[in-house]
């Protein structure tokens, strides 16, 4: 059997199955998003609740509410953002994440600040259409480090 878009593949896996277990369905759908849109090798992205609201087609409130129900079962970490204008970054747990984590897993806070100036400057310009996938983040975040 071959996929049709590998790069867009998620394993699904007993980690997916618990979770659908053990959480509401806004909150499986969120947990779903995140991981189809993490870094592979550490299970991280970065998000705001009002790109996920519109990406899920749910209120702020709702994505607010689900992310405290991730949060309490330990789905997820979360590092808050600074301000509203600014992205938080999140981390689904090793027990829910089905690939092997590098060790340094979570975002520094610093780093985040420069990813998130990244993704500002570029959704500045009406020229530049970025959905500034994982990639794109590790890049930055590469950049970062250098």
């Amino acid at each position: 059997m071959k996929l049709k878009h590998p790069q867009g593949w998620f394993a699904a896996g007993p980690e997916v199955a618990q979770a659908l277990q053990c959480l509401s369905d806004g909150s499986f759908r969120l947990y779903m998003y995140l991981c189809l849109h993490a870094g592979r090798e550490s299970g991280c992205l970065t998000v705001n609740d009002r790109d996920l609201a519109r990406a899920l087609h749910k209120s702020r409130r709702s994505i607010i509410t689900y992310f405290e129900e991730l949060c309490r079962l330990q789905v997820c970490r979360l590092i808050p953002a600074v301000n509203q204008h600014q992205a938080g970054a999140i981390e689904i747990c090793e027990a829910f994440w089905p690939y092997q984590k590098a060790a340094t897993s979570l975002i520094s806070p610093a780093a985040n600040g420069y990813v998130e100036q990244i993704r500002t400057l570029l959704a500045a310009h009406a020229c530049v259409q970025s959905v500034f996938t994982p990639a794109e983040q590790k890049m930055a975040a590469t950049l970062f480090a250098r």
